[in-house]
């Protein structure tokens, strides 16, 4: 047997076992990025995670899949996804951390986003550029300085 299929099912008789659930978010469009959660519930919040986690201040903006704002393959992140499929979660580009990070951002929701992608080298630590459909949306965002938390 695989050993991903192994890992599975390993993973379900622990859930049962622990009596926990996995809850599904129906993604819509808003602030939080192209596939921002309506159900803030089914998103887990630091607190659920059971422990402290790192909590920094970073500038961040947003980017679309467009050749201007990335390289020649848009759609196509630096560790090979590809965001331009709707069913891709939130992904936000980071340099300082490895790939797959998952971190919230407090001042916009609950919402979890994952690190799929990179920046240009001259944005090292504390620089996080958050993936959105529009145009519109990157810009009417702007760059902030928000604190994020590293959930990994």
């Amino acid at each position: 047997m695989p050993m991903l299929v192994k890992r599975g099912i390993a993973l379900g008789i622990t859930m049962v076992l622990l009596n926990v659930s996995l809850a599904v978010a129906e993604p819509i469009t808003g602030i939080e990025g192209s596939a921002a959660f309506k159900d803030e519930a089914a998103v887990a919040a630091p607190d659920d995670f059971g422990g402290n986690f790192p909590r920094r201040k970073v500038s961040m903006s947003m980017y679309n899949a467009l050749p201007g704002q990335t390289d020649n393959t848009p759609c196509i992140t630096a560790n090979g996804d590809n965001i331009c499929d709707p069913n891709k979660g939130l992904t936000a580009a980071m340099n300082d951390v490895p790939f797959g990070t998952k971190f919230q951002i407090p001042a916009l929701g609950n919402a979890v986003y994952t690190v799929n992608d990179r920046m240009n080298r001259r944005y090292d630590s504390g620089y996080v550029d958050l993936h959105v459909e529009t145009r519109a949306e990157a810009l009417k965002f702007g760059r902030k300085n928000l604190e994020i938390i590293i959930l990994n």
